[in-house]
């Protein structure tokens, strides 16, 4: 009986890229999820500069993430939401 792993050929990088890319992902949205949870006042108690140093820590990974995977070139393409609602209020 042949080994099945005997006749595999190597994974390529995209193959490989696809595989770890999957993984981390789902390991980061697990992770995320638990910050989330850190949201409850029943379990938790924090202050307002203590949750806005969290959100920036994290806004400033995902933007490492955007800029590692896409470039500033692509990254300065993307549309920028602002979050502040007197910016909004502006366009309308």
């Amino acid at each position: 009986m042949e080994d099945p792993m005997e006749n595999t050929r190597p994974e390529t990088k995209q193959e490989t890229w696809v595989r770890v890319t999957n993984q981390r992902i789902a390991k980061a949205v697990e992770r995320l999820r638990l910050m989330h949870a850190l949201g409850n006042k029943n379990n938790y108690a924090y202050t307002q500069e203590q949750a806005i140093a969290v959100v920036d820590i994290l806004r400033k990974e995902v933007l490492a993430v955007e800029t590692a995977l896409l470039g500033e070139k692509e990254q300065a393409m993307m549309p920028q939401i602002s979050l502040d609602e007197s910016a909004n209020d502006a366009d309308t």
